[in-house]
C-alpha cells in the first residue's frame, strides 16, 4: 500500500548485485502517482507524467525535480522526448487529448 509520504518515482540500478534488496538509488515525487515515464536518450534526465496534472522533469543527479509543468487538467497519460531536439518533451493528458510540446530551456 502506498502511503501519503511514499515516493512516486523510485529507480534502482539493476547492474548492482542485490540492488532490489536495498533502497533505490533515486527517489522523488512525494504523494502523487506516476502514470508515465520517459528517459532522455542521451543524459540522466527523466520526464514523468503524474495522475494529478503535472509533467515533472528530473535530473537524476539532483533529489528535486528540475522542472515542473502544469500539463493538464487531469492526469498526464503519455510523455516522450523529441528524438531530434533534446530540449523538447511532448505530453498528452487524460482530459482533453491535446498534445503539448514543452521546451525545457524555458524557465517559465
Amino acid at each position: 500500500d502506498k502511503s501519503r509520504t511514499d515516493n512516486c518515482l523510485a529507480i534502482w540500478d539493476i547492474n548492482q548485485e542485490g540492488s532490489f534488496k536495498r533502497s533505490p538509488f533515486y527517489e522523488s515525487g512525494k504523494s502523487e502517482a506516476t502514470k508515465c515515464l520517459a528517459w532522455h536518450p542521451e543524459s540522466q534526465i527523466v520526464a514523468c507524467g503524474t495522475s494529478f496534472k503535472w509533467l515533472r522533469v528530473y535530473d537524476l543527479r539532483s533529489p528535486k525535480p528540475t522542472k515542473a509543468y502544469p500539463a493538464a487538467g487531469k492526469g498526464v497519460s503519455a510523455v516522450c522526448f523529441d528524438p531530434f531536439n533534446p530540449h523538447r518533451i511532448a505530453s498528452i493528458s487524460d482530459d482533453d487529448s491535446l498534445i503539448r510540446i514543452w521546451d525545457t530551456r524555458d524557465s517559465k
